[in-house]
């Protein structure tokens, strides 16, 4: 089915393609510990694990922002409205910040077509699937895709900007959490018997 779905989105043309790289056919060792600098003047290009990474980042957060604009624009409560707007916010900050790496490579990340919008009178989904959706959402890019991306990272710079990316990701992760016990959405998971 997987296989299926993206041969269909491949003919629309609507399949964020990773980027092609061509690959040197030789082996070649790290000469200096020049190799992990990032920063200014030091930088090194980018390899193949980082640019997958990043590539990857950016796809599901090119994803992620039209989730984000959807939930806040069908959203009943202003609570929850603003919630969806300040993380669609969020993650156009993230696709910035990666999409700067990436140009400075001038390794092109293709993107997803702009989001077409509909006035609906009666929204599809609950704010409560909304929500947990959106947390469900931002806990695998925070906790599972950045955490990959960092340990994979070999430059210094790209490891300090995943870590920001992370800390506000994890702030807006944890405000999703606080809304949903306030609404009494949050279910516990099951607990060890007789605590």
């Amino acid at each position: 089915m997987q296989n299926e779905i993206v041969d269909l989105m491949l003919s629309k043309g609507i399949y964020p393609k990773p980027p092609k790289i061509k690959l040197d056919d030789r082996i070649d060792f790290a000469r200096s510990i020049q190799y992990l600098n990032g920063f200014k003047g030091g930088s090194r290009a980018l390899n193949a694990p980082e640019i997958a990474n990043l590539s990857r980042l950016i796809h599901r957060a090119q994803f992620s922002k039209k989730i984000f604009a959807s939930f806040s624009h069908i959203s009943q409560r202003k609570e929850m409205r603003d919630h969806f707007s300040k993380g669609r916010a969020l993650i156009e900050d993230v696709l910035r910040s990666l999409q700067e790496v990436m140009d400075k490579e001038y390794i092109p990340v293709s993107s997803v077509k702009e989001l077409t919008r509909y006035d609906v009178d009666i929204p599809p989904f609950s704010e409560k699937m909304m929500l947990f959706f959106v947390n469900t959402c931002i806990g695998i890019f925070c906790f599972t895709m950045i955490s990959q991306a960092m340990t994979s990272s070999l430059r210094s710079d790209i490891i300090m900007k995943l870590l920001g990316i992370s800390k506000n990701m994890s702030l807006y992760y944890g405000k999703g959490l606080m809304i949903a016990i306030k609404q009494k959405w949050l279910e516990q998971p099951p607990q060890a018997a007789g605590r």
